[in-house]
Order: structure tokens, then C-alpha cells, then sequence
């Protein structure tokens, strides 16, 4: 990366708003030229809380060089200004006033989560599937270069974090896919389970490329040394809706649903088409099983072993004929 960028672009604007998906806050920020997203769950919105969110983005941009001098937020966050660093000015909106900016970023989004729902084989999702779901498109929108920015061979993350993404390291197993995890336990000469199955969830994005698998028996998001993707049975969708229906949010299947800091639909929300309105109720070869592009099923997979006949000589056929005749 040229040092004449870091010149020019030394110092950033960050834009950032609160965001609900499925009931679960997160903060969202876009940097102004840079164009990296950021998105972090909140377990509250108190100031507390918001302004160590805000602190640990700076500290993010400051690791790659740049320096957060203003933040432009709208005037319910005036109350989070306190507990932000001294350094960083912060520029609230007045009334009626909009951040366009991020408000394109979170429907950016939005989209980039529906499109992995569209192809995913559960009905109800557990609370960490839909935090890990929102963490792994922002990252994956940072890794390919913004055409809005100003340095379009570049992608964001490789302007802050200043190293690319590997394919084989990173991005070698889909979302949302059935894995089987290492245990990694301290003391192995027992006869506990090595492994354990459980959903991909992305990648942390690190140097060496560590996993993030949601185990189905503990509802944790652990990170295993090693996982392998298998086909996912349908005892496995079950398991992971029963995760789902557990929490309160999940009141209708396939609901994944963003609402602004008011918890209201956004603006450009009201005259989208909902997916359930895209599904065709006629099948036309109803007696073959629709597999989805990318996940394994096991569906329709037979454990009977299959015997092959071998082929006849040509005596042997010659005899059948004369038989026959």
C-alpha cells in the first residue's frame, strides 16, 4: 500500500448507528474513503457500553495507522459522548436528519444475510447463528475492494489490517454447514469424545485461519483446531431448531428481520418483497429432493450396498441366444 495514502487518508470519519436483526442490537460503523464496516453485538445499550464499543474501533483503526478524529451519529447518542476518548469529536445529527451512509451500509448487509438464510436448511435460528451470521458478512464485504472508496485495487481490510484473505485458510468451508470439530481436550488417555458436530461459523479472520463451530449439545461457540464438513441429516436440523425456538425472538420460521435503533422498519424496508412470497407452492418433479448449492444432506443417501452383476463372456451369451432360440 503506498505511504502517499496513508498521508492523505491518515485521519477518518467514522459514521455509526444501532442496528436490531431478530431482536439482537448490534453497533454498526462505516469509515468515509476507506469504506471498512465494523458490526458488534451489544448485550445493552447503555453508554457504558457504547462508548467502550466506539474506543475499541479507534484502537482498531490505530493498529493500521490511521486516527479517528470525528464521528458523526444522530442526537440519541449524545448521552455516549462522555464515555468516548477525548480525542474523537462527536457530531450528532439535528432533527429529521439522516446518516445516509450507514444506512446504505446496514441494507448492504441485509442483503448479504438474506442471500446465506435463502439457502439454509433451518427454520428457526439460535441467537449465536445470527451474531456470527451479521460478523461474517461484514467481514466478507471488507475483504473485496469498495468501488465507493477511493482506492479501488485495495480492499478495506487490506488497508487497515494490512494482510489479505487466504481462500484454502479462510473461506474453504460454507456457512452454516455441518462440521465435525475437534474436542482439543488438555487430558486425552480418557474415553470422552475426540470430536463433536456442530455449525460452521465462519472464520475468526486471523494469521492462521481458526474456525468458529457452534456445538449443538452446549450452545457455546467454541473454536476448534481442526473441522471437516460432513452431509447434514435431517436429526441435525432439528437440533439446531430446537436451539432456535428456545429464544424468545423466534416467533415465525425463516424470520430474519433488521430494525433501526427505534426498533422500526427502515425507510427503504417497507416495499421490499418478503421471501415467502418468492416461493412457488407447484412442484414439478415433486419426487426429486432439492438440494441446496454449496451444504451436503444426506438425503437420499441408502446405507444398502449395492451388487454389481458381471459381465457375460461370449460363450456365455452365445448359449443364452441358442437357449432363447
Amino acid at each position: 500500500i503506498p505511504d502517499d495514502y496513508h498521508r492523505l487518508h491518515r485521519f477518518v470519519t467514522l459514521i455509526a448507528d444501532v442496528m436490531f436483526v431478530n431482536g439482537l442490537a448490534f453497533l454498526v460503523t462505516i469509515s468515509r474513503d476507506i469504506r471498512l464496516r465494523t458490526a458488534e453485538f451489544l448485550p445493552n445499550r447503555t453508554a457504558k457500553v457504547l462508548g467502550s464499543s466506539i474506543n475499541k474501533i479507534k484502537k482498531l483503526y490505530s493498529r493500521g495507522g490511521y486516527l479517528v478524529n470525528l464521528i458523526l451519529m444522530d442526537q440519541e447518542f449524545d448521552k455516549v459522548e462522555p464515555e468516548i476518548d477525548e480525542s474523537i469529536e462527536v457530531n450528532t445529527t439535528g432533527a429529521r436528519e439522516h446518516a445516509p451512509e450507514i444506512e446504505r451500509s446496514i441494507r448492504t448487509t441485509k442483503k448479504r444475510c438474506r442471500s446465506i438464510i435463502a439457502v439454509s436448511p433451518f427454520d428457526y435460528l439460535p441467537d449465536q447463528y445470527v451474531i456470527h451470521l451479521v460478523y461474517f458478512a461484514t467481514t466478507m464485504l471488507n475483504c473485496l475492494p469498495s468501488q465507493s472508496g477511493l482506492f479501488g485495487r485495495y480492499s478495506p481490510r487490506e488497508l487497515v489490517f494490512r494482510r489479505s484473505v487466504d481462500y484454502n485458510r479462510h473461506c474453504s468451508i460454507e456457512f452454516g454447514a455441518m462440521v465435525e470439530a475437534s474436542e482439543d481436550a488438555t487430558i486425552t488417555n480418557t474415553m470422552a469424545s475426540r470430536t463433536y458436530r456442530g455449525i460452521y461459523l465462519g472464520n475468526t479472520f486471523n494469521i492462521q485461519g481458526t474456525h468458529k463451530v457452534f456445538d449443538i449439545v452446549t450452545g457455546k461457540v467454541k473454536k476448534p483446531h481442526t473441522v471437516q464438513q460432513l452431509p447434514m441429516p435431517d436429526s441435525f436440523i432439528a437440533e439446531v431448531n430446537k436451539w432456535g425456538l428456545r429464544s424468545k425472538r423466534n416467533k415465525a420460521a425463516r424470520k430474519l428481520e433488521f430494525l433501526n435503533r427505534r426498533k422500526e422498519k427502515f425507510d427503504w424496508d417497507n416495499g421490499e418483497t418478503e421471501a415467502d412470497d418468492l416461493v412457488e407452492d407447484d412442484v414439478i418433479y415433486p419426487d426429486i429432493p432439492a438440494e441446496f448449492p454449496g451444504l451436503l444432506f444426506d438425503r437420499g443417501m441408502s446405507d444398502e450396498v449395492v451388487e454389481v452383476e458381471p459381465e457375460l463372456s461370449d460363450a456365455q451369451l452365445a448359449h443364452a441366444a441358442a437357449i432363447n432360440a
